[in-house]
């Protein structure tokens, strides 16, 4: 009877398909960030952080960007500027123990759209989501989530069409261009140790 069990767990086991079986791979796609004297296309950085912006940032966070950064990817400062101004930033507790607000500067940093960790689990009835950067440096097929991004789930401002190959390759040209200005970060504290 105890053979008969473990055959069975063990062809349960052996048979059950991984989630990279269900996923097919992504197609190669031409990015014009590849190449030794390549750079990221700024509009695709624009369009993507409009993805994140209205899509993606309901969940996951940018952690170690601020809004300054976006000066020169396709923004002028004053452009930058009255983005972050729409932002509420929360800071304190103020000397009486209170919690206050300000309008954005360019020197916040992205807003986190959950307080701590405990608010982002429940919200997400469980698990935490992971930072963007992370989610993107684990390099996994299948999420746990439903598919955030679908056929017009947005207009873009410079009214390219919003299908979903474009969607996905515009946020991805922003995530790339998020671990790049990471990377800058984390080397600079680097070279301080």
């Amino acid at each position: 009877m105890l053979a008969t069990g473990g055959a069975g767990l063990a062809e349960a086991l052996l048979s059950a398909l991984s989630a990279s079986d269900l996923q097919p791979y992504a197609p190669s796609c031409p990015w014009s960030h590849h190449g030794l004297l390549s750079s990221l296309d700024h509009t695709s950085i624009q369009r993507g952080f409009q993805v994140y912006k209205q899509v993606c940032s309901s969940c996951h966070s940018m952690d170690f960007v601020a809004h300054r950064h976006l000066a020169g990817v396709r923004y002028t400062e004053g452009e930058a500027a009255a983005l972050v101004e729409e932002a509420e930033v929360q800071g304190g507790p103020s000397e009486d123990g209170e919690m206050f607000t300000w309008p954005g500067k360019l020197s916040d940093y992205f807003l986190k759209p959950h307080p701590n960790p405990e608010a982002a689990r429940a919200a997400n009835n469980g698990p935490c989501p992971l930072p963007s950067a992370a989610s993107c440096e684990l390099g996994t097929a299948a999420i746990a989530m439903a598919p955030p991004i679908y056929p017009e789930v947005l207009e873009f401002d410079d009214d390219s069409p919003a299908t979903m190959s474009q969607l996905a390759k515009d946020v991805c040209t922003f995530l790339c261009w998020h671990l790049s200005q990471s990377m800058v970060i984390a080397n600079a504290w680097d070279s301080r140790c």
